[in-house]
Protein backbone atom coordinates (compact mmCIF):
# COMPACT_ATOMS: atom_id res chain seq x y z
CA UNK A 1 0.00 0.00 0.00
CA UNK A 2 1.22 3.50 -0.79
CA UNK A 3 2.49 5.44 2.23
CA UNK A 4 0.88 8.74 3.18
CA UNK A 5 4.05 10.67 2.26
CA UNK A 6 4.19 9.08 -1.21
CA UNK A 7 0.52 9.81 -1.78
CA UNK A 8 1.02 13.43 -0.73
CA UNK A 9 4.04 13.66 -3.06
CA UNK A 10 2.02 12.39 -6.03
CA UNK A 11 -0.88 14.68 -5.13
CA UNK A 12 1.46 17.70 -4.99
CA UNK A 13 3.08 16.81 -8.32
CA UNK A 14 -0.35 16.31 -9.85
CA UNK A 15 -1.44 19.79 -8.80
CA UNK A 16 1.80 21.41 -9.99
CA UNK A 17 1.54 19.75 -13.41
CA UNK A 18 -2.17 20.37 -13.91
CA UNK A 19 -1.87 24.15 -13.48
CA UNK A 20 0.37 24.79 -16.53
CA UNK A 21 -1.54 22.13 -18.45
CA UNK A 22 -4.78 24.02 -17.88
CA UNK A 23 -3.14 27.22 -19.09
CA UNK A 24 -1.86 25.42 -22.19
CA UNK A 25 -5.35 24.17 -23.04
CA UNK A 26 -6.75 27.68 -22.61
CA UNK A 27 -4.01 29.13 -24.83
CA UNK A 28 -4.68 26.50 -27.51
CA UNK A 29 -8.41 27.26 -27.46
CA UNK A 30 -7.72 31.01 -27.68
CA UNK A 31 -5.24 30.59 -30.55
CA UNK A 32 -7.70 28.40 -32.42
CA UNK A 33 -10.51 30.93 -31.88
CA UNK A 34 -8.31 33.77 -33.15
CA UNK A 35 -7.39 31.75 -36.21
CA UNK A 36 -11.08 31.19 -36.89
CA UNK A 37 -10.74 27.66 -38.24
CA UNK A 38 -10.11 24.27 -36.73
CA UNK A 39 -6.83 22.63 -37.61
CA UNK A 40 -5.41 19.16 -37.19
CA UNK A 41 -2.42 20.64 -35.37
CA UNK A 42 -4.53 22.40 -32.73
CA UNK A 43 -6.74 19.34 -32.34
CA UNK A 44 -3.66 17.18 -31.80
CA UNK A 45 -2.30 19.63 -29.22
CA UNK A 46 -5.60 19.41 -27.35
CA UNK A 47 -5.51 15.60 -27.43
CA UNK A 48 -1.92 15.64 -26.13
CA UNK A 49 -2.97 17.93 -23.24
CA UNK A 50 -5.81 15.53 -22.44
CA UNK A 51 -3.36 12.61 -22.46
CA UNK A 52 -1.01 14.45 -20.13
CA UNK A 53 -3.91 15.05 -17.79
CA UNK A 54 -4.74 11.33 -17.85
CA UNK A 55 -1.09 10.45 -17.15
CA UNK A 56 -1.13 12.77 -14.16
CA UNK A 57 -4.23 10.98 -12.87
CA UNK A 58 -2.44 7.64 -13.34
CA UNK A 59 0.44 8.83 -11.16
CA UNK A 60 -1.95 8.64 -8.23
CA UNK A 61 -3.11 5.10 -8.97
CA UNK A 62 -0.27 3.34 -10.79
CA UNK A 63 2.14 2.23 -8.05
CA UNK A 64 -0.04 -0.26 -6.17
CA UNK A 65 -3.12 -1.05 -8.23
CA UNK A 66 -3.65 -3.67 -10.89
CA UNK A 67 -6.06 -2.35 -13.52
CA UNK A 68 -9.38 -4.08 -14.07
CA UNK A 69 -10.42 -5.20 -17.55
CA UNK A 70 -13.52 -3.03 -17.53
CA UNK A 71 -13.78 -1.77 -21.09
CA UNK A 72 -14.53 -3.43 -24.43
CA UNK A 73 -12.76 -1.83 -27.39
CA UNK A 74 -12.23 -2.52 -31.06
CA UNK A 75 -8.47 -3.09 -31.28
CA UNK A 76 -8.44 -2.50 -35.06
CA UNK A 77 -10.17 0.85 -34.59
CA UNK A 78 -7.75 1.77 -31.81
CA UNK A 79 -4.69 0.94 -33.93
CA UNK A 80 -6.10 2.83 -36.93
CA UNK A 81 -6.72 5.88 -34.76
CA UNK A 82 -3.21 5.77 -33.27
CA UNK A 83 -1.58 5.54 -36.68
CA UNK A 84 -3.73 8.43 -37.92
CA UNK A 85 -2.94 10.56 -34.85
CA UNK A 86 0.82 10.01 -35.28
CA UNK A 87 0.69 10.71 -39.02
CA UNK A 88 1.62 14.40 -38.64
CA UNK A 89 4.77 13.57 -36.64
CA UNK A 90 5.74 10.87 -39.13
CA UNK A 91 5.13 13.09 -42.14
CA UNK A 92 7.34 15.84 -40.66
CA UNK A 93 10.29 13.42 -40.78
CA UNK A 94 9.41 11.88 -44.13
CA UNK A 95 8.45 8.61 -42.44
CA UNK A 96 5.74 6.49 -44.04
CA UNK A 97 3.56 5.23 -41.18
CA UNK A 98 1.12 2.49 -42.16
CA UNK A 99 -1.28 0.05 -40.54
CA UNK A 100 -2.43 -3.35 -41.80
CA UNK A 101 -4.53 -6.12 -40.34
CA UNK A 102 -6.10 -9.35 -41.49
CA UNK A 103 -9.18 -8.57 -39.40
CA UNK A 104 -11.68 -5.75 -39.89
CA UNK A 105 -12.65 -5.71 -36.21
CA UNK A 106 -11.28 -7.29 -33.02
CA UNK A 107 -13.32 -6.68 -29.87
CA UNK A 108 -11.26 -7.18 -26.73
CA UNK A 109 -11.52 -6.52 -22.99
CA UNK A 110 -9.19 -3.72 -21.98
CA UNK A 111 -8.41 -1.53 -19.02
CA UNK A 112 -9.66 1.91 -19.95
CA UNK A 113 -7.00 3.91 -21.70
CA UNK A 114 -3.95 1.86 -20.69
CA UNK A 115 -3.78 -0.16 -23.92
CA UNK A 116 -4.07 3.05 -25.93
CA UNK A 117 -1.14 4.54 -24.02
CA UNK A 118 1.01 1.42 -24.35
CA UNK A 119 0.59 1.18 -28.13
CA UNK A 120 0.92 4.94 -28.59
CA UNK A 121 4.19 4.74 -26.67
CA UNK A 122 5.46 2.00 -29.01
CA UNK A 123 4.61 4.06 -32.10
CA UNK A 124 6.14 7.23 -30.65
CA UNK A 125 9.32 5.36 -29.75
CA UNK A 126 9.48 4.00 -33.28
CA UNK A 127 9.08 7.54 -34.64
CA UNK A 128 11.80 8.80 -32.30
CA UNK A 129 14.32 6.08 -33.15
CA UNK A 130 13.79 5.32 -36.83
CA UNK A 131 15.78 7.22 -39.46
CA UNK A 132 14.13 10.00 -41.44
CA UNK A 133 12.67 9.10 -44.84
CA UNK A 134 12.05 5.48 -43.86
CA UNK A 135 8.97 3.49 -42.87
CA UNK A 136 7.16 2.23 -39.78
CA UNK A 137 4.67 -0.58 -40.21
CA UNK A 138 2.03 -1.38 -37.58
CA UNK A 139 0.38 -4.76 -38.05
CA UNK A 140 -2.24 -6.69 -36.09
CA UNK A 141 -3.16 -10.33 -36.51
CA UNK A 142 -5.06 -12.96 -34.61
CA UNK A 143 -3.41 -16.35 -34.25
CA UNK A 144 -5.85 -18.75 -32.56
CA UNK A 145 -6.54 -17.17 -29.16
CA UNK A 146 -3.55 -14.84 -29.38
CA UNK A 147 -3.51 -11.31 -30.82
CA UNK A 148 -0.14 -10.12 -32.10
CA UNK A 149 0.57 -6.41 -32.58
CA UNK A 150 3.81 -5.60 -34.37
CA UNK A 151 5.40 -2.16 -34.67
CA UNK A 152 8.28 -2.54 -37.12
CA UNK A 153 10.68 0.31 -37.76
CA UNK A 154 14.17 0.77 -39.15
CA UNK A 155 15.77 1.93 -35.90
CA UNK A 156 18.73 0.28 -34.19
CA UNK A 157 16.54 -1.62 -31.73
CA UNK A 158 16.89 -2.00 -27.99
CA UNK A 159 20.27 -3.26 -26.78
CA UNK A 160 20.04 -6.74 -25.21
CA UNK A 161 21.19 -5.49 -21.80
CA UNK A 162 18.25 -2.99 -21.71
CA UNK A 163 15.45 -5.42 -22.64
CA UNK A 164 14.42 -6.28 -19.08
CA UNK A 165 14.48 -2.69 -17.82
CA UNK A 166 12.44 -1.09 -20.61
CA UNK A 167 9.24 -2.34 -18.99
CA UNK A 168 9.86 -0.56 -15.69
CA UNK A 169 7.72 2.56 -15.11
CA UNK A 170 9.36 5.75 -16.40
CA UNK A 171 12.51 3.93 -17.57
CA UNK A 172 14.15 5.51 -20.61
Amino acid sequence: EMSASKLQFFTDISHELRSPLGRMKAAIALAQRKRGVESDEFNQLERECDRLNELITQLLTMPDQKPALDDVIDLIGLLSTLVEENHISAQADGIKLSFTSDAEQLLIYSSGDLLYKAIDNLIRNALRHTPKNSAIKVHCEQNNEQIIITVKDQGDGVPDNELERIFLPFYR
